[in-house]
């Protein structure tokens, strides 16, 4: 095998070895480093998340119920559950956070409800409830599917004490699970992790209250790593779960943290769990593994070639060789190597006589390319320099003399050339130098010039330091070209751009500059407060992205294009973290002084405080409508009032004024009746009976009018509702024509009420619509509850209710019928009234009429 082989395989080995080696120490020190930073990142982000659940959601709830169960109303044994219930819903509209508040009495029986569900049920197997009945607070033991809001709520309850600090009730607030999401989405990840991280959080016994991944699975199933943190809760409450594998899942490393409490709360057990793949986490690692296979390759090619060329010089041992391209070295070019083997110095040799020719070849062009160069570079106005770096000697051409205003006949030095700079650039330009030539890289400086005539000029040089075998430097050459008139125009642009930047900035609402394929290229301060985004993370991005509608941004993007402009366009600019804002946007095309397009200048006027200011005033104005039907009804009242009054005192007077004359006739027709002409005589006796008749029916229409004048205060039994419907219908008599049918509710409970005034409701009700039915018909009678109230329906099939008559029937004195009275409806009106119920008419002009009765099952 030939040497240089050997010498070439040997060096390739030592190379790849030594970058094999750096390469795996490389990746493990990074993989070890990373992995650990990544757990300690994990463990860091749940637990400052499961702060913020007890403090945000638990520990505030729990002040807020301390304030609700302490209030003087909620607190007082006095207060009616409508004056708790009233107080319950300011809490809740106030809070903004609950769902529902309840009062339970200290036989959880609900007794108050800001929804009105479940009054008077009992409340059964609720950890709260243990919670309350030894005495102390609940706040969050309870998550469960509520049964009357069929949502996940947590629970939070507490004690209601009275004066002498005795408990006699509860109250029960909820929280939809949901206000748990707006937590966790604050948990923020490069958007190619976020889609990979799972998140879970348990109750005290691991089950999920929340999972961004598990929805099914929330108040039904645990976590799959809940053994192990379950394992891990007893010798900490926070920490990591080392990487793992799911059965046909990915292999994940994930932290944990319990509920630690905030402030004077302790905490209840939850547990926050996060897990993410560690592929996410070595994504970096196999990163970096192609950046150093990229940086050591070149290394490696290098390594070859210089084993090869190592190997190459090894195999010129021969000294006629040395002297050949010794005298080659003194000038000598047509000297050349005479060859006489065929091995390797052979080959060496008619390599050098090749070599000599072609640099002999070289020379010439290198003469004629340096002419070249000499004509290119007084055509680009540059100067050359040349800087012996053994000798200290600096050699400059006229073109870099007149550059630097030295004259053409001085002789320059390294000393002279920094003496013609600026002062302040001095030690700076000399820094450069002595850089470029210890670290072997390129010469590059730019500085200022001082002439003669005290002129500054900016001038910029490059260059390179050449070197001999040994690496020490031997000289430094390059040019050097005048560019003030390049940093004027740097200068007008800059101060070009800060006046732009100062119109950008100046706008107070967001403004943003759009090309032509809709992405940003410039936005002002404003605009990265409304959408929470940095301008270099805005630049580059569609901006229709930022809108609640894209596609609507998009399209008056277009807009714009077609039409040069467009004007007041309303859109939502939205936030990173989900909040809204209502502009206008405003936007045009600008172009450059050829009148070409340039972009688009769009500005977001932002409209929500004027929003805000229209809602005020709208609800401002129901408000005010609100108060004015309620002062029409009040006005209403009261001039019902006042004539229901002056009736009373009519129907007083009037009913003294003709009762005593009615029973003088009375008595005369009795005493008439006992004679025995009258006896004898048929026709007077009928005549004798009519008049009668007439004297107890003026009796009646008196007893009515004293009865509508002085309705006595209502005496409240209990009584059962059916059973009075049924004793007022067996007294009635009915022709024979009219059918009645009663449909009553057997569950109906008993309630207070006057025995009496509710017979004359049954009682007038029923012959009313008896009488509305002349020629036949159905009388319906139906007892129903609803919404916690007993209904009673009386239905006829008779006549019916004109539309003009609908609003006057319950009017004192208004009749439709020949005999009749006005009185009778107006009296149930009142009495149904001085029971806290109303009454209302359903009517159709010959379908009959429906008189609908609403009563209290608590008549106060």
């Amino acid at each position: 095998m030939k040497l240089l082989f050997k010498l070439t395989l040997i060096l390739i080995f030592i190379a790849l070895i030594t970058s094999s080696g750096v390469f795996y120490i490389t990746w493990k020190s990074s993989s070890d480093a990373l992995m650990a930073n990544s757990e300690e990142m994990l463990k860091e982000l749940v637990y400052q998340t499961m702060t913020k659940i007890d403090h945000r959601i638990l520990f505030e709830r729990q002040c807020d119920l301390k304030v609700i169960a302490s209030d003087p109303i909620i607190s007082s044994r006095d207060s009616t559950p409508q004056q708790i219930t009233e107080r319950l819903i300011e809490y809740r509209d106030i809070c903004k956070t609950y769902i529902s508040l309840s009062f339970f009495d200290q036989n959880q029986i609900r007794i108050a409800d800001t929804a009105g569900l479940g009054i008077g049920k009992k409340n059964y197997n609720y950890q709260y409830v243990n919670d309350v009945l030894q005495g102390k607070m609940s706040a969050g033991s309870d998550v469960e599917l509520s049964i009357n809001l069929k949502v996940p709520v947590i629970f939070f309850a507490s004690p209601v004490k009275d004066k002498n600090n005795r408990t006699f009730g509860v109250v029960v607030t909820r929280v939809p699970v949901h206000k748990l999401y707006e937590i966790m989405q604050e948990i923020s990840f490069a958007p190619h992790v976020s889609n990979n991280i799972k998140i879970d959080l348990t109750n005290s016994d691991g089950l999920l209250i929340y999972s961004n991944y598990n929805h099914k699975g929330i108040l039904k199933e645990k976590p799959s790593d809940w053994e192990e943190v379950k394992r891990s809760l007893s010798e900490s409450k926070s920490g990591v779960i080392k990487a793992h594998t799911h059965k046909g899942g990915k292999e994940n490393i994930g932290a944990f943290s319990v509920s630690r409490g905030y402030l004077d709360f302790e905490g209840n057990g939850w547990v926050l769990v996060l897990q993410m793949p560690t592929s996410m986490i070595y994504g970096p690692i196999r990163g970096l593994a192609y950046k150093w296979f990229f940086i050591i390759l070149p290394g490696v090619i290098l390594a070859i070639i210089f084993s090869i060329f190592f190997a190459y010089k090894l195999s010129k041992p021969l000294s006629n060789l040395k002297n050949v391209v010794t005298s080659f070295g003194e000038g000598n070019m047509d000297l050349r190597v005479h060859v006489e083997s065929s091995n390797e110095i052979g080959v060496l040799g008619n390599s050098f006589n090749l070599m000599a020719d072609n640099l002999k070849k070289m020379t010439k062009d290198l003469q004629i390319a340096e002419e070249r160069l000499r004509l290119a570079t007084e055509g680009a106005n540059l100067g050359v320099w040349h800087y012996n770096l053994i000798t200290g000697e600096l050699i400059f051409s006229d073109r870099c003399k007149s550059i630097f205003g030295i004259p053409s006949n001085e002789t320059v030095s390294y000393e002279r050339f920094l003496e013609s700079l600026h002062p302040d650039d001095r030690e700076e330009a000399n820094k450069a130098v002595l850089y470029a030539i210890k670290n072997h890289t390129k010469y590059e400086a730019e500085y200022r010039s001082v002439w003669a005539d005290n002129s500054i000029h900016w001038i910029s040089a490059r260059g390179l330091a050449y070197y001999d075998s040994t690496r020490n430097a031997e000289r430094m050459e390059g040019v050097v070209i005048d560019i003030d008139n390049l940093k004027k125009t740097e200068e007008e642009l800059r101060r070009a751009f800060l006046y732009s930047r100062d119109l950008i900035e100046s706008s107070l609402d967001p403004l943003f500059t759009i090309s032509q394929d809709g992405k940003i290229m410039d936005v002002n301060n404003e605009t990265e407060v409304v959408t929470g985004f940095s301008r270099n993370q805005l630049v580059g991005n569609y901006f229709s992205d930022y809108f609640t509608e894209p596609e609507k941004a998009r399209d008056v993007y277009k807009k714009v294009l077609g039409e040069g402009f467009v004007r007041d366009y309303p859109l939502t600019i939205k936030h990173i973290n989900g909040k809204t804002v209502d502009v206008m946007y405003n936007a045009t095309v600008y172009r450059n002084e050829k009148g070409e397009f340039q972009g688009i200048l769009a500005v977001a006027r932002d409209i929500s405080d004027i929003k805000k200011t229209e809602e005020e005033l709208l609800n401002k104005c129901l408000e005010l409508k609100e108060q004015a039907d309620e002062l029409h009804k009040t006005q209403d009242q009261m001039v019902r009032a006042e004539r229901l009054a002056a009736i009373g005192q009519l129907a007083s007077s009037v009913a003294h004024e003709l009762r005593n004359p009615l029973g003088v006739m009375k008595n005369v027709i009795y005493y008439l009746k006992m004679m025995e002409i009258v006896k004898d005589n048929k026709e007077i006796s009928d005549n004798l009976d009519m008049i009668s008749s007439e004297i107890e029916h003026s009796n009646q229409i008196i007893s009515d009018l004293l009865g509508f004048a002085k309705i006595k205060s209502s005496i409240l039994i209990n009584q059962n509702i059916n059973l009075m419907i049924l004793g007022v219908l067996k007294k009635m008599v009915k022709p024979p024509n009219v059918k009645i049918i009663t449909k009553l509710d057997k569950n109906l409970p008993k309630i207070s009420v006057d025995q009496l005034q509710l017979d004359q409701i049954f009682n007038n009700l029923s012959s009313n619509a008896i009488q509305a039915m002349d020629r036949g018909g159905t009388l319906t009678i139906e007892t129903l509850m609803e919404d916690n109230c007993i209904k009673i329906i009386f239905a006829d099939t008779g006549s019916g209710i004109t539309k003009e008559n609908m609003d006057k029937i319950f009017e004192p004195l208004f009749s439709t019928k020949a005999c009749g009275t006005g009185l009778g409806l107006s009296i149930v009106k009142l009495l149904v009234e001085k029971h806290n119920g109303k009454i209302e008419v359903e009517s159709e002009t010959g379908k009959g009429a429906r008189f609908i009765i609403t009563l209290p099952t608590k008549i106060l």
